[in-house]
């Protein structure tokens, strides 16, 4: 099946000029998307889900960061939402970030027990305003390179797939 996929993809039956990058960066992210969906890595046992809400309701500090998004109700992880986060993920952040290392930014395994919702969600959608206003990310900027995240355009659904993805990770 997967030959038969990138077959088509060398066909180019899928316009990879209008996802705007490298033809390997997408093959890559691609197998690795099919490959979680083959093995069944996105499922999500109940319990596991009712573990991740208790420690996203614990999430110390009350910071919202700068945004449209300033009161985000948590429901069950939807897997879903889970697997189109996961497709925006691999295809818009993994370029500067990894789930368990800092590659360019930080790693992001852990980064909803660390922050709100509303403030990894106002991360996603509003990166430069962010960074040039919110006291914690501008400590973060010093620590991870001086590299500023680039505003990739995000819609608020999409971040809304992110976060989903994000939670589902979570250790």
């Amino acid at each position: 099946m997967l030959l038969k996929i990138l077959s088509e993809l060398k066909n180019e039956s899928i316009n990879l000029k209008s996802l705007k990058m490298p033809k390997i960066f997408f093959l890559i992210g691609f197998v690795i998307y099919f490959l979680i969906l083959t093995l069944g890595i996105h499922k999500l046992s109940v319990s596991q889900i009712n573990a991740n809400n208790k420690i996203l309701q614990q999430v110390p500090g009350g910071d919202k960061g700068i945004g449209p998004f300033q009161n985000v109700p948590l429901g069950a992880i939807d897997n879903a939402r889970v697997k189109k986060g996961l497709t925006i993920f691999i295809s818009k952040c993994m370029v500067c970030h990894e789930l368990d290392k800092v590659k360019i930014g930080p790693p992001l395994r852990e980064i909803t027990k660390q922050r709100t919702p509303e403030f990894i969600l106002n991360m996603i959608v509003n990166p430069v305003e962010m960074q040039k206003s919110n006291p914690e990310i501008k400590k973060q900027f010093i620590k991870y390179h001086n590299i500023p995240m680039t505003d990739l355009q995000i819609s608020k659904e999409d971040a809304k797939n992110i976060l989903d993805y994000l939670r589902s990770i979570a250790k």
